[in-house]
């Protein structure tokens, strides 16, 4: 992912003109990125832990953190550490997302659970009424006999 940052830093260059991107460094970036994306999707067939994904995460959320990176609002000394409070803040919201969903499954499934149960108990009562019906009239037919 980070290939685009090490060109700049061992000041690599490289002669082909590169007819969409500035540079060498935005071209690695948006293939880094692609491939990246594709590799994850690819890598999500074979149904991974869930706790790997936190490489991707760690990456990604430290990406988006240089994207919107901000010279005159973050001084050079805070960066990292707005970097780590910038992923911590994800992974809570990701937590706290996830426990909300799962609290209204919950929620969810109990008021089908009720519905399904009120929608038993009246079928049984206007089965057992039906019933008490044919039996109340066969009485009736049998004391006419």
């Amino acid at each position: 992912m980070y290939v685009d940052k090490l060109t700049a830093y061992f000041d690599i260059q490289v002669g082909y003109q590169f007819k969409y991107y500035p540079d060498l460094d935005v071209f690695l970036w948006t293939i880094e990125q692609t491939l990246a994306v594709l590799v994850l999707i690819i890598a999500n067939f074979f149904r991974p832990y869930k706790w790997s994904y936190l490489a991707p995460f760690l990456v990604f959320s430290s990406q988006l953190a240089l994207v919107w990176r901000d010279e005159e609002w973050i001084l050079h000394e805070y960066f990292y550490l707005f970097t780590i409070i910038f992923m911590i803040t994800i992974f809570v919201l990701i937590i706290l997302a996830k426990f909300g969903f799962r609290q209204i499954s919950k929620l969810l499934k109990k008021d089908k659970d009720e519905s399904v149960e009120e929608l038993v108990n009246f079928v049984v009562e206007v089965h057992n009424h039906h019933f008490a019906s044919m039996i109340k009239t066969k009485m009736v037919i049998i004391k006419m006999m």
